[in-house]
């Protein structure tokens, strides 16, 4: 703490001193001399930063202090006021973070004396404009614009004077973060986004001054040296961090057999394909859709050979992927190596959730001779053939239940020939998929059920056991892709009936009723609960061809109890598909 001891001296002049010495021997009637204060402190300034002082002074009564202002500086409450005697006075303020001075007075009354006044100064805080960089690349930042993507980077920016942008680039724009804003001598920090405009690119590479700070005052200007990059790249479908010159057209699995070939186009610019040869195809020819929506775009590109150069011939391109605002380009070759003698491809029509009836024929197929129901397809291939197994390929049928692809082959379904045509140097085979009528398949073990089966091309000379991988059991990928899905309908449900009334009525001697049934293969009887066959029965019953039941007889024995007796007939159901009992009719039992 620092003291400022200043006292404000009393001159008397030699008479008055005089008459001081003669006061002392003198009578009462000698003049006094009235005690004054001692204050004598001075107008004084204070630093920037927080502190503190002690003023010490002498008063000659009772005093009290006080300051014009206390919003920046406050005296110790403890020396606000005092009595007669040493005194002092201690002040505290706080650091001053505007750019202009700052003052307040201070006032010191003593009783029966004129106040004393003292100024104090406090100094102004340095003008400032500071960005965190002096350089910045704007870089895509997909989650800009709601997700749109932009060009952008964000600066730091921390002053403590009302700045503003002086100079930007017309390619960018910019904008700040919050609500925040610069205001006059309070220190504040701002963030500051500054974006590239799309639209305005023209150029791989755009450069360009930011330049912020307080007008009139050029000593306070601040540089950002702004850099944009537009970029289009291509890359492997399969590794996308592989770039790519090449893209083959290979027999695609996956494809049902045609030959496609892929490539990923990466890019922040709006990009399109040239030079495409006419024996290719592709959907996508550009990005502007996606550019649309978003500055960053990924495509994969999928390119496709046409039928009509199917052909054992192979072919070459170079395609052009071109942004022609900023001239970037990428150079891909589009390669057709050509098809060999053992190249076959899948024409499969019909649709994944076909399924083919139990046992009506489907009109909308041809016929073909030695099939139930059947369905035409397509085989292409380099070799000519007159029969299935000249083909360089052949078919597997496997067993599934739609969840699991056993390793078990079915003989319900088949592939027989069908008239061929000829188209360039390949083969198109019409081939057609029956499968046995249910009704009449005696190797249907549940004719109520939907069954289900794929079918697997592969190349001649493959076994069965290749179709498996060893390790798993499971179906190879490459044969999953190619295969196709055969279901057939269960037959329907043809639930028993008969002609039995609710109540069937003996006299005591007993007898013996017969009714007429149907479809009472798979039935039961039971009588109270129990088994119909169970041992103290007084009703049984009697079948007329257990092979080919048509009528039913319920046989009652003599009552020699004495007493009415009656009993209920369940008839119980067993469904084989789904190994459920149910009862499907129940009719009463009387006797006198």
């Amino acid at each position: 703490m620092k003291n400022q001891n200043i006292t404000k001296k009393l001159f008397y002049s030699f008479a008055t001193a005089s008459l001081l010495s003669l006061a002392a021997c003198s009578s009462d009637d000698e003049p006094t001399v009235k005690e004054t204060s001692k204050i004598e402190i001075k107008d004084f300034a204070v630093k920037v930063a927080a502190g503190d002082t002690t003023l010490n002074f002498t008063a000659s009564g009772n005093w009290r202090a006080a300051l014009s202002s206390t919003s920046w500086i406050q005296i110790d409450p403890m020396t606000k006021a005092g009595s007669k005697g040493d005194a002092k006075i201690i002040l505290n303020w706080n650091a001053h973070t505007g750019i202009t001075p700052r003052s307040a007075e201070l006032s010191i009354s003593v009783e029966n004396e004129a106040p004393v006044v003292i100024l104090i100064t406090q100094l102004p805080n340095e003008p400032i404009v500071v960005v965190n960089k002096t350089e910045s690349l704007l870089n895509i930042n997909p989650k800009a614009d709601d997700g749109r993507g932009a060009f952008c980077d964000t600066l730091t920016i921390q002053s403590n004077v009302k700045w503003s942008v002086k100079e930007q680039p017309k390619w960018v724009d910019y904008e700040v973060i919050g609500t925040t804003e610069p205001q006059e001598g309070v220190p504040t920090t701002i963030q500051l986004v500054v974006k590239g405009k799309p639209a305005a690119f023209n150029a791989p590479v755009m450069k360009g001054n930011f330049i912020l700070g307080k007008s009139g005052e050029a000593s306070l200007d601040h540089t950002v040296e702004l850099q944009t990059v537009s970029e289009l790249n291509v890359f492997s479908a399969e590794n996308e961090e592989q770039p790519l010159s090449k893209v083959i057209l290979r027999s695609s699995p996956e494809a049902g057999g045609r030959f496609v070939g892929r490539m990923v186009v990466k890019a922040n610019t709006a990009w399109s394909i040239l030079d495409m040869p006419e024996w290719a195809a592709t959907i996508s020819t550009d990005n502007s859709a996606e550019y649309a929506n978003k500055l960053i775009t990924r495509k994969t590109v999928s390119f496709e050979l046409k039928e009509d150069f199917l052909d054992t011939e192979g072919f070459n391109q170079t395609i052009r992927i071109r942004d022609e605002k900023t001239g970037l380009q990428s150079d891909v070759e589009l390669v057709f190596e050509g098809t060999g003698n053992d190249y076959f491809e899948s024409k499969l029509a019909f649709p994944p959730d076909f399924i083919f009836d139990a046992s009506v024929y489907t009109p909308s197929f041809d016929y073909v001779e030695g099939a139930i129901l059947d369905m035409d397809f397509d085989m292409v291939s380099a070799r000519d053939y007159n029969t299935l197994e000249e083909a360089p390929f052949e078919f597997f049928f496997l067993h599934t239940n739609e969840i699991v692809i056993f390793q078990q082959q079915v003989y319900w379904a088949g592939v027989e020939m069908a008239p061929a045509q000829t188209r360039a140097a390949l083969n198109t085979k019409k081939l057609t998929l029956y499968v046995n009528d249910r009704q009449m398949d005696f190797s249907d073990e549940n004719k109520n059920v939907q069954r289900s089966a794929y079918m697997v091309v592969a190349p001649k000379g493959t076994l069965f056991d290749d179709l498996f991988d060893p390790a798993t059991g499971e179906l190879k990928n490459e044969f999953f892709l190619s295969s196709r899905l055969v279901r057939q309908k269960p037959v329907a449900k043809e639930l028993p009936e008969a002609d039995i009334p609710s109540e069937v009525n003996f006299a005591k001697e007993g007898g013996k009723q017969t009714f007429g049934v149907k479809n009472f293969d798979m039935i039961a009887f039971k009588i109270d609960g129990n088994d119909a066959g169970a041992l103290g029965n007084w009703i049984s019953f009697e079948f007329d061809d257990m092979s080919n039941i048509t009528e039913v007889s319920v046989i009652a024995q003599p009552n020699t109890s004495g007493k009415k007796r009656s009993s209920l007939i369940e008839i119980m159901y067993f469904d084989l598909a789904t190994s459920e009992e149910s009862v499907i009719y129940s009719f009463k039992v009387n006797q006198e």
